[in-house]
């Protein structure tokens, strides 16, 4: 550990939900940089109120208790924790209550204004450095500025005016697909990050596909640093040893809806009926049904499936596809890579892989490319398994004990003051993916 770790608590992470399991505040907490850890609901395990909500999910079994007993997490101490159980409680209600998108959009940036009020007027006042989340952050970066406390921004998808068009786009496309789009409460959101790049010093991009698309919207390249999310590898280990050829598999597995590309698999799908592929799709379904009743013919729609049972999912395919219009960096790639599955994607999904190396990088939009890209692998198994070798390869790149250095270096530099165009090769993606 170097001499600037040392261990002063300096840093705070504040993050609305349970977004990779607390990995961020865990990764700052065991460099001895966390000073404080804001969030809407923690609970510690030890504790009456999470036997008594243990007790009540046990008797009613509703999905809202089940969530709230995920919000734990062993490797942050609870003492380094703030947390605003009423804000989690209202946001929980009012989102179930929410009547339509833009309604939804309206409450996300009501309480992330809350969210941020709340965190300043319980500020430790040793932290200098400070990392949240786009769309939420706005107001908590421009105190910091004020203040001179130094900010880093995770932008988890690309931006909300680049996500709009492209949705849009699909829903003109995908007409009567999918519930009218509607983007007037988007602009609030829109303005939301516009803020927030403006008042933050650096902007964690997991993808080129999401660098790329801030870099158009005028946000200074040097703002912009490369860091690809981790995963806990051995989680998605699965036995891949009893495959006996036969039919082609494939798995998607997000939300089916527009914005995922579900359409253009479904239509790839249609054209390989009859040429020994089959094509699973799970995950909450978006899209309407009788749009789907074409396809339920030549491809199989499971629907959402709990979390943990998502390793025998990938267990039963061969390749995963993910034909995104718009992502960020889609978690179900590390994961896919991590079960040995080749990928077949586009840029547009901000996944890793190499084009014919671990998969394939289709154009978006292009459901003969997908078709394509399938047949080549199901008429040479011989690739599917070096592809799979490869995938396995390469998501050892992506393990946490990966992420967690180059976080540390930004929280870092960002504390003694480097600029961010001298903070060295480790940002760039021939650094991030090594020699795989």
């Amino acid at each position: 550990m170097s001499e600037s770790w040392r261990g002063d608590g300096f840093v705070a992470a504040a993050q609305l939900g349970a977004r990779h399991h607390y990995a961020v505040p865990a990764v700052f907490h065991q460099a001895g940089m966390l000073g404080r850890f804001y969030t809407d609901l923690f609970l510690s395990v030890e504790s009456a109120a999470y036997k008594s909500l243990q007790l009540a999910g046990g008797i009613s079994g509703a999905p809202i208790i089940k969530r709230a007993l995920g919000r734990f997490s062993r490797a942050v101490p609870r003492d380094l924790v703030t947390h605003f159980p009423t804000l989690a409680m209202r946001y929980a209600w009012e989102r179930r209550h929410a009547a339509g998108k833009d309604a939804m959009t309206a409450l996300h940036v009501r309480t992330g204004i809350d969210f941020n009020r709340r965190i300043v007027k319980r500020w430790s006042p040793q932290v200098r450095v400070v990392y949240s989340m786009n769309t939420a952050s706005a107001d908590l970066f421009e105190w910091c500025r004020a203040n001179g406390v130094r900010s880093m921004l995770d932008q988890t998808i690309v931006d909300r005016r680049t996500e709009i068009e492209l949705v849009a786009g699909e829903s003109r496309a995908w007409s009567g697909w999918e519930p009218a789009f509607e983007d007037s409460v988007e602009k609030e959101l829109v303005d939301v990050e516009l803020r927030e790049w403006e008042a933050t010093d650096a902007i964690l991009c997991p993808s080129v596909f999401v660098a790329d698309a801030l870099a158009a919207r005028g946000v200074p390249r040097h703002k912009l640093l490369m860091n690809p999310y981790g995963m806990e590898l051995g989680h998605w280990k699965v036995d891949r040893s009893n495959r006996s050829g036969g039919e082609l598999k494939c798995l998607f597995a997000g939300r089916v809806c527009l914005r995922k590309g579900a359409p253009y698999l479904l239509d790839a799908a249609k054209r390989l009926a009859g040429k020994n592929v089959s094509v699973r799709f799970v995950g909450p379904v978006s899209l309407t049904g009788d749009k789907l009743g074409a396809y339920r013919d030549c491809c199989e729609i499971i629907g959402a499936v709990p979390r943990e049972q998502m390793p025998s999912q990938y267990e039963w395919a061969d390749v995963f596809v993910l034909p995104s219009v718009c992502e960020g960096s889609a978690t179900v790639c590390y994961e896919a890579l991590s079960a040995g599955l080749p990928v077949i994607t586009t840029p547009n999904a901000g996944s890793w892989i190499r084009d014919g190396i671990e998969g394939y990088v289709v154009p978006a939009r292009d459901s003969n490319a997908l078709a394509d890209r399938i047949m080549s692998l199901e008429a040479d198994r011989d690739k599917l398994r070096r592809m799979s070798d490869a995938a396995i390869e390469l998501s050892k790149q992506f393990a946490w004990e990966r992420y967690g250095p180059r976080l540390k270096k930004i929280a870092d530099n960002l504390r003694d003051g480097v600029p961010p165009g001298e903070w060295g090769e480790i940002f760039t993606l021939p650094t991030i993916i090594g020699d795989a």
